[in-house]
C-alpha cells in the first residue's frame, strides 16, 4: 500500500481465491477477534467472488491481529493482502457501498450534528403558502384566470357570448 492508513476496525481483504467461501473466510478471521460483519464481494453480473472481501471487527486491536495474522500468508495457491479501510475518509466507491451492506452496529452511536433537519418551508419557491407567484392573498397582481379553459369567461365552449354554435337555455 502506497500510502499510511490509521489502523481501524475496518478491513478490505484482496487476493481471495475464487472458491473461497463467505463462511469459511468468516471462520478464519474471527480467529483475531469478535467480527461485526463480514462480506465477500459478488460480482452482480456473474454473481460469483470477486476475490475480495470486507471486514469489521468490533475493535482496532482485533483488525491489527488481523493484519499481523493473516497478511502474506498463503491460502489455495494465492497470497492474502490486508489493508486498514480508513473509516472517515472510503478511498474508493466500492469500499463505500460494500460497507454500506454491512450495516455494522453502531458501537458508539452519536448523533449526526451537521445533518440537516427537514423543514417543509426550507424551499419556499416550493410552497404556495411562501411564495407570491403562487399565492393570491401574497401577489394582488396574480391573474386568477390564468387558465382560459377554466373560466367560463375566456372558455368558447363554456361561454354562450362567445359560441354561436352555443345554445344559451342549455347552461
Amino acid at each position: 500500500m502506497s500510502s499510511y492508513i490509521k489502523p481501524s476496525r475496518m478491513l478490505h481483504i484482496r487476493n481471495i481465491p475464487y472458491e473461497d467461501t463467505e463462511e469459511a473466510l468468516k471462520s478464519l478471521f474471527s480467529e483475531a477477534g469478535l467480527i461485526i460483519s463480514f462480506k465477500l464481494t459478488i460480482n452482480p453480473a456473474t454473481q460469483k467472488p470477486k476475490g475480495s472481501a470486507y471486514c469489521i471487527y468490533q475493535n482496532v486491536e482485533s483488525a491489527q491481529r488481523a493484519i499481523l495474522k493473516f497478511r502474506d500468508i498463503k491460502r489455495k495457491g494465492r497470497t492474502l493482502k490486508i489493508d486498514f479501510i480508513d473509516e472517515t475518509n472510503q478511498r474508493h466507491d466500492q469500499e463505500s457501498h460494500y460497507l454500506n451492506t454491512l450495516n455494522p452496529p453502531n458501537i458508539n452511536a452519536r448523533p449526526n450534528l451537521n445533518m440537516p433537519t427537514f423543514n417543509s418551508n426550507m424551499n419556499p419557491s416550493m410552497n404556495p403558502s411562501m411564495n407570491p407567484n403562487m399565492n393570491p392573498s401574497m401577489n394582488p397582481n396574480m391573474n386568477l384566470n390564468m387558465n382560459p379553459n377554466m373560466n367560463p369567461n375566456m372558455n368558447p365552449n363554456m361561454n354562450p357570448n362567445m359560441n354561436p354554435n352555443m345554445n344559451p337555455n342549455i347552461i
